[in-house]
């Protein structure tokens, strides 16, 4: 109902809209009115053009229905050309549709077609007869630790400053607990190994380890001074004997130019007692040290092997240092063997006469 006496400004203003609402115009010399609903259609089909099918997300998504999803194609053409294209699009499994304004880019046959949704860009390329999910860029999330494998999110910028400062740790590691990479501690252990003048074996905190080459075996006697048998020894001296030989070092004995595998036993700091065998002999060396006196030393040399001419396949000889042979080992079982069988039948005729009374 109009109201008379005033203007359009000075009646009720209606802040909730239906779209029905009446607007007056004046076209020519011809009024009129027009509902706001009407208004919002015309601009809406104007101004806007809205996809009728929905894009797809999934990656390598393609399709050759494409009227199916920008409708009649020279109308989608023309929307390009001239009005806000809003896409559909298939958003996530439940398959959510968003409307989302699209970036477009008109290239030579074919319309470039961006969108920006939920956490991705998603580049459509889309033609007369195809339409295909060409690049999607993912935001990728943020993880705040380093212990994950993933292999498409990305590292906060907290965690890049961690490592940078373990970089710089290892840079410069000195600090009041550390020389260098190692503890300070483990610094002076470290810095006590170094190869002796021997390349078989290496200085450890003090003590040599590895392999003991004993030298000059063949210039030792019973009546050797000590320069000689200090010579043999080496550096293998009587203070490190304990140490050395009792840790599991390797001792050789070089004679003949033959290096040969010793048996070491250094009972105290002042005696070392060596024994090898040779093709030939077997010899054990007894070697002590007194302070003031020097080196002392007591060789034994024995046979180690049984030459077969020195077997004796006889009962007649008298020698004490040549082996008797197994045949004649034999011939003196088989005798023992005959004298107690002679026993055992003398002691059986001694029963029989004892029964008999006789």
């Amino acid at each position: 109902m109009a109201v008379e006496g005033k203007t359009i400004l000075q009646t009720p203003e209606r802040t909730e809209l239906t779209g029905k609402e009446g607007i007056p115009f004046q076209e020519g010399e011809r009024n009129g009115h027009v509902l706001l609903e009407r208004i919002n259609e015309y601009v809406s089909g104007n101004v806007v053009y809205i996809l009728p099918g929905a894009l797809e997300t999934t990656k390598d998504w393609s399709t050759t229905d494409v009227e199916s999803i920008v409708g009649n194609w020279d109308e989608f053409v023309e929307a390009v050309n001239h009005k806000v294209v809003i896409a559909k699009v298939s958003i996530g499994y439940d398959g959510i549709i968003a409307y989302i304004p699209a970036g477009i880019v008109k290239l030579d046959g074919f319309i470039g077609f961006y969108i920006n949704a939920g956490n991705g860009i998603f580049v459509y390329s889309i033609s007369s007869d195809r339409i295909s999910l060409e690049t999607l860029v993912v935001v990728p999330n943020v993880i705040n630790n380093l212990n994950s494998d993933n292999e498409e999110s990305a590292l906060s910028a907290a965690q890049g400053k961690v490592l940078n400062d373990k970089i710089a740790e290892i840079s410069n590691p000195a600090s009041a607990d550390k020389d260098g990479l190692m503890s300070k501690e483990d610094k002076k252990t470290f810095d006590s190994i170094r190869f002796s003048e021997d390349e078989n074996s290496i200085w450890f905190n003090g003590k040599k380890y590895g392999v003991y080459i004993l030298k000059g075996f063949e210039n030792l006697s019973t009546d050797s001074n000590t320069g000689v048998i200090q010579s043999f020894l080496g550096d293998f001296t009587y203070d490190r004997w304990v140490d050395a030989v009792n840790t599991g070092n390797i001792v050789f004995v070089e004679t003949n130019n033959i290096l040969i595998p010793a048996s070491v036993y250094a009972n105290n700091s002042e005696d070392l007692n060596i024994m090898f065998v040779t093709l030939t002999y077997t010899y054990f060396v007894s070697i002590h040290y007194s302070t003031g006196s020097g080196y002392s030393i007591n060789l034994i040399q024995q046979d180690s092997l049984v030459r077969v001419a020195d077997v004796n396949n006889t009962l007649t000889n008298s020698s004490t240092d040549k082996p008797l042979s197994a045949a004649m080992g034999k011939e003196l079982n088989d005798k023992v063997e005959a004298i107690k069988s002679e026993i055992s039948a003398l002691r059986d005729e001694i029963e029989a006469l004892k029964g008999s009374g006789a």
